[in-house]
């Protein structure tokens, strides 16, 4: 975390990460920035970005594993000693709903997968479409004005 703070002070990563950003969305490139206020609201996206990844990454590790017992619990011949672990209790494994729980977490991942992609900051920013959109309509616009003429 310290390294991440550390590089976030520097004045290179400020720059660095802003032409990345700018040339992903397609924006002009401009003057940088290099103030300390600057260099602290760099230093606080790379924290939460690390602390965001961090803790998405354990999920991805640890919820899959999860839904897949929920969802197989009836194949399985889970011993009797685990109904006394309280996580077994506590979500329900080897209760006769389980899977269907399990089931359902899966289509609640494949939803959310959905929102998410379509939702994507791939699709640009709400300035980014409004420019597109205008720049759509005048190209519509010539025609009607030749055909006028």
């Amino acid at each position: 975390m310290l390294t991440v703070v550390a590089a976030g002070l520097l004045p290179a990563t400020r720059s660095l990460s802003g032409a990345a950003a700018k040339s992903l969305l397609g924006l002009p490139e401009s003057g940088d920035a290099d103030t300390w206020p600057d260099r602290w609201r760099t230093v606080c996206w790379l924290v939460a970005h690390l602390a965001l990844g961090s803790g998405i990454g354990l999920l991805t590790l640890i919820v899959p594993p999860f839904i897949l017992l929920l969802f197989a619990d009836p194949l399985l011949a889970l011993p009797p000693e685990l109904a006394g672990i309280w996580p077994y209790r506590a979500f329900g494994i080897g209760q006769w709903w389980a899977p269907l729980v399990g089931l359902g977490l899966i289509v609640a991942g494949f939803h959310l997968v959905a929102v998410v992609w379509r939702g994507s900051p791939a699709a640009g920013t709400v300035r980014a479409r409004a420019v597109a959109a205008a720049g759509r309509g005048a190209v519509r616009v010539e025609p009607d004005r030749l055909r006028t003429a």
